[in-house]
């Protein structure tokens, strides 16, 4: 079986990965440049133990 995601489905997407990134960018923007190194380490080893777990 193929599944080929169609041309309003890659529209959706695209608009999809444009929220992401404002999110992302909101979210961000309250941690100074210091802060962030930590942070993206815990969440790196938050998604790591999410993927062990699956």
């Amino acid at each position: 079986m193929y599944v080929e995601l169609t041309e309003t489905g890659s529209g959706k997407l695209e608009e999809l990965e444009v929220m992401l990134a404002e999110m992302d960018h909101q979210v961000l923007s309250a941690f100074t440049k210091e802060e962030l190194k930590p942070f993206s380490q815990l969440m790196n080893k938050l998604i790591l133990q999410f993927k062990e777990d699956i």
